[in-house]
């Protein structure tokens, strides 16, 4: 029996002091029974939201048994609290089967946490995340073309990258910075390992540069013209004005704007992902009304 203090700031570095617990760099579990302690977890992101949901899936399809301890939530809190948070995600609901109180509900600034088959992404994109946001935002879907070209990539990156069907999503609108966060993971063979099909003896970030260019690509599918994580940088950074990162195994891929330029930065990571992970930020002041959702043609 493994017992897993969660982070105390689950964000972009939280995840990976997390997942050095969980995982190790074999691809394997830590222990066979793990009891995740959540006293310390003063914080979570997205991000976190993600990948702690990520790690449950992959546990349990290891037959790795887990439980949680120090989930209560005080009551009457009025400070933010990370754990209502998962509560109202629901997180809880997911891996427990209940909400930890009466009332949880995912916020209007969120959507629920979900995971998603490449099969169901253009079901959920429509009835979900493209609904809250139009919702939120006062914008027609019509509006929203740039984020639905985005999620789409991202999906069929997995599918082409990882070698699964399935990854963990979450988002949330921050309405006083203008912008919207959109957390993807999946705990598939990531994308250095892809690359390394066709050029061997890369660094793992230097991988993730290159699967970043317009025209490489492993093409393990038909359809991937090769075009898949360059057109979610054009879409994020060039056309939004946002800011994008990749992670996958000891890198790191973080696209944004200098001045007028787009800067692909790779980095070394602080520790290990065992898959891949993306993060989109957009503007949302960026995003104009472009008319109604009504067909062109009408009879």
């Amino acid at each position: 029996m493994l017992v897993i203090d969660l982070p105390e700031q689950f964000d972009g570095n939280g995840l990976y002091i997390f997942l050095g617990k969980v995982i190790n760099q074999n691809r394997e579990p830590m222990d066979s029974h793990i009891i995740f302690d959540f006293s310390k977890l003063k914080w979570i992101e997205p991000s976190g939201v993600v990948v702690l949901s990520n790690a449950m899936e992959w546990l349990s399809a290891r037959n790795i048994t887990y439980q949680y301890k120090n989930i209560n939530i005080p009551q009457n809190h009025i400070k933010y609290d990370p754990i209502a948070y998962l509560d109202d995600s629901q997180f809880f609901a997911t891996y427990i089967g209940k909400v930890l109180r009466n009332g949880a509900k995912h916020r209007a600034t969120t959507i629920p946490l979900c995971r998603v088959s490449h099969s169901k992404s253009s079901g959920w994109l429509e009835s979900c995340l493209l609904s809250w946001l139009s919702d939120n935002l006062s914008v027609s879907r019509s509006s929203l073309s740039n984020i639905d070209v985005c999620i789409r990539e991202i999906f069929n990156n997995i599918l082409d990258h990882s070698g699964v069907k399935m990854g963990c999503i979450f988002a949330q609108l921050y309405p006083n910075k203008h912008e919207v966060v959109i957390a993807l993971s999946d705990f598939g063979i990531g994308i250095p390992n892809k690359i390394s099909k066709i050029k061997a003896d890369l660094c793992d970030q230097d991988a993730i540069l290159l699967a970043s260019q317009e025209g490489i690509s492993s093409k393990s599918l038909k359809t991937n013209r090769g075009v898949g994580l360059n057109l979610l940088i054009q879409n994020v950074v060039d056309l939004n004005g946002g800011s994008l990162k990749i992670a996958s195994g000891s890198g790191i891929l973080k696209c944004g704007r200098s001045g007028e330029k787009t800067v692909r930065t790779p980095v070394s990571a602080p520790g290990f992902y065992p898959g891949t992970f993306i993060e989109l930020r957009m503007r949302t002041d960026m995003i104009k009304e472009t008319g109604d959702d009504r067909e062109e043609f009408e009879w």
